[in-house]
This record gives C-alpha cells, sequence and structure tokens, in this order.
C-alpha cells in the first residue's frame, strides 16, 4: 500500500497598501502554490469584483461604504486543496481622504497696516503657505495662522495672493485653496467708518464711506462742495 502526501498550499494576498479616496477601482493581485494553485477571494467590503472573485488576479469596484470606512481587508483562500485544509491570507487597503482645504476669505487693508493676519484650515491634514508677495510669514509658512510681514514690492502691486496647500497628502494629491489681500496706499485710507456731511448747493447730503479713499476723490465724485463735518459711525 502506498500513501500519497500532499503539501498544504502557500497562499500570498499581496502587501498591505494605500489609495486615495478619488480612487473608484483597485487591482489586487494573489499567488497560490502548492497542492493547488486556485483561489477565492472575500472581503469586509461592499464593492464588485471583476471578473470575478475566483480570478486571483482582479479589479476591485470600491463602494461610497468602503469610502466611508477608510479600508478595506481583503481574505485570499486557497481552493481545491485535495486532503489538505485550505489556506489564507490576508492584505489591508486603506483609504486616505482627500484633503478639504479652506485658506479664508479675500481682505482690503491699508499699507499702514503693516502686517496680514491669515487664518486658514486643512483637515485631515497640514499645510504650508505661499504668496506672490516678497514678505515673511510668521511664526512660519507651516503655520496655518501666521502673520504676513507686507513690504514695499506688495504696496507697489496694490495686492497679494495666498495659497494655502495640503501636506502629508500620503497618495492622494495636493489640494490649494487661494486668498487675496488687497492694499490701498495710506493717502486713501481716511477711514472705512466715517461719514461725511457733503454741502453743494443746491442740495445736501450724508456720504457713508464703504471703502479707502481720500477727501479730495470723495468731493471730486459728489462735486466741488466742502466738507461741514466728519464724525465716526459707531
Amino acid at each position: 500500500m502506498s500513501v500519497g502526501v500532499s503539501q498544504i498550499a502557500t497562499v500570498s494576498a499581496g502587501a498591505n497598501q494605500a489609495i486615495c479616496s478619488t480612487t473608484s477601482t483597485l487591482a489586487i493581485s494573489g499567488n497560490v502554490s502548492g497542492v493547488t494553485s486556485t483561489g477565492f477571494w472575500t472581503s469586509n467590503g461592499t464593492g464588485a469584483y471583476n471578473p470575478g472573485a475566483g480570478f486571483l488576479n482582479n479589479t476591485y469596484f470600491l463602494s461610497l461604504t468602503d469610502i466611508a470606512n477608510g479600508s478595506v481587508i481583503f481574505t485570499l483562500t486557497s481552493t481545491n486543496n485535495g486532503p489538505c485544509p485550505s489556506v489564507i491570507d490576508t492584505v489591508m487597503v486603506s483609504i486616505i481622504p482627500l484633503a478639504q482645504v479652506n485658506a479664508g476669505t479675500d481682505q482690503l487693508i491699508c499699507e499702514s497696516q503693516g502686517l496680514v493676519s491669515l487664518s486658514g484650515t486643512v483637515n485631515p491634514n497640514n499645510g504650508s503657505w505661499t504668496s506672490t508677495g516678497t514678505g515673511n510669514f510668521s511664526p512660519s509658512s507651516f503655520s496655518l495662522t501666521p502673520t504676513y510681514s507686507i513690504t514695499a514690492n506688495d504696496i507697489a502691486a496694490g495686492f497679494v495672493t495666498f495659497t494655502l496647500t495640503s501636506t502629508g497628502n500620503g497618495p492622494c494629491p495636493a489640494v490649494r485653496d487661494s486668498v487675496k489681500v488687497n492694499i490701498r496706499k495710506a493717502g486713501f485710507c481716511k477711514c472705512r467708518s466715517q461719514r461725511a456731511i457733503v454741502f453743494n448747493k443746491p442740495k445736501r447730503f450724508a456720504y457713508r464711506k464703504r471703502e479707502c479713499w481720500n477727501s479730495k476723490r470723495l468731493m471730486d465724485k459728489h462735486g466741488n462742495g466742502k466738507f461741514s463735518s466728519v464724525s465716526n459711525i459707531t
């Protein structure tokens, strides 16, 4: 009497990997050797396989639930094992969310202000600032809420555009958002919150300032009259 001895299967589901949440399909590739060369894929996900779960080399279509859960664990199980038990191996695919970046709202400042206060948010990662200007960030460009020192070149240009870019993105592309800070020269900054009472024949009217203008431009806009008073609006 002879007894045949079968070699137990060796199964490899591949290496763990990370993908971006913007990815819709995933390539999975396994290997089965020994007593058999066939296997079957299962997972804790809710997506679909193509051409099918019984193929070692497969394409998996991610579902919205998979993306929300942040990972999918795949299990490759040997089949047609003969007298031997089936063997399994697992691989985890982490799904990294795409960053959400907000650089804040546009601003209007006077050159005498000297500093620009920035406030950005990056979720779930960190970020860094760049600008079209020649000033410096404090404490650094990697702070989400830095201050920026205005330079003479910035004032001459009349504005600075700031861009906040996500960092630590893993397999995902960087995400950017921009904010524009307009700079008015000192002569045009006669206080945004003042009210000018202007006399001009044959009528008298009040003008509420909404931007930075000097008194000459205000008078040019409304005739050759004169200011009787300028009062702060509270």
